[in-house]
């Protein structure tokens, strides 16, 4: 079947818009033979900059010489940039493989996301990677990219906080009419044993972020804190200490490495990203 009619059959469940939950995902993936569970992964949730720091880690992972996959959303021009391995959107060919395996194989209740999140996970094993970047497509806990039981490690980049009244949050509808309930869905990514990374977080975000961590056992919490920053309370996180230099940024890990590059993607605010996806890559290679 070509690529044009499968993305017609795809395009078809968008009017099923979203529906968060696991157990359609689960379903499809164990009619596919749990393809999730055959690279080590990687998951990064967060309001915004989870793009950014999921694509720094695409490249430290590249420059390291592994064989690295990652699924974003949303596209630019072409379906396949959702699904994007060696650096690359994924080829129409392989593509197109990939998703007529879930269209044909898996139960058909699927919704368009969870769709291509399964397509990715199938490209991912028959790409025999070394690494997958996962971007949490909306909230955390009941995402289609929380279905890996043990990823390397987790990361939250941000989470919004509307305009300090709680008034337009992110998707308050779904994930909940505070800023406590969205973090704490967001932190649905978080798994036993498992490090995580925080950026900066209001103190209601980060209090219910922690809370969760604690709850599940997660590993340890890595926290990137801006230089100037107020004090952590001691013992709850390990601080991740970033600087924006001039022409630079520098980020000292809690292993007491100390990292200084450029950036080539503009804004204040990757200087964080960059620290998050920093950490990822140093817990990552630990695992």
């Amino acid at each position: 079947m070509t690529l044009p009619i499968l993305l017609e059959r795809l395009v078809a469940r968008g009017h099923r818009g979203m529906d968060l939950g696991l157990d359609r995902v689960r379903a499809a993936l164990a009619a596919l033979g749990d393809p999730h569970l055959a690279v080590p992964s990687i998951v990064v949730a967060g309001t915004n900059g989870k793009g950014s720091t999921c694509a720094m880690v695409e490249a430290i992972a590249l420059a390291a010489g592994l064989r690295v996959g990652m699924t974003t959303s949303p596209h630019l021009m072409r379906f396949s940039e959702r699904i994007r391995t060696g650096g690359q959107p994924i080829a129409d060919e392989r593509f197109a493989s990939a998703l007529a395996r879930v269209l044909d194989d898996a139960p058909d209740t699927l919704t368009f996301f969870e769709t291509l999140t399964c397509a990715a996970f199938v490209a991912f094993r028959e790409s025999a990677l070394d690494l997958a970047i996962l971007e949490v497509g909306l909230g955390g806990r009941l995402d289609a990219t929380n279905v890996v039981p043990a990823p390397l490690v987790t990361a939250i980049t941000s989470i919004a906080e509307g305009d300090g009244r709680d008034n337009h949050l992110e998707h308050a509808n779904l994930l909940g009419a505070t800023v406590e309930a969205i973090a704490r869905e967001k932190a649905g990514i978080f798994k036993r044993g498992v490090p995580a990374v925080i950026g900066p977080l209001s103190a209601r975000a980060r209090g219910e972020v922690l809370r969760v961590a604690d709850e599940v056992s997660a590993g340890d919490v890595w926290e990137v804190v801006r230089s100037g920053a107020e004090p952590m309370a001691t013992g709850e996180t390990r601080p991740v200490a970033v600087t924006a230099l001039r022409d630079a940024v520098e980020v000292v890990l809690p292993s007491g490495a100390t990292l200084a590059t450029t950036l080539a993607l503009r804004g204040r605010h990757q200087v964080e990203n960059a620290a998050v996806a920093a950490s990822l890559a140093w817990l990552a290679g630990e695992a």
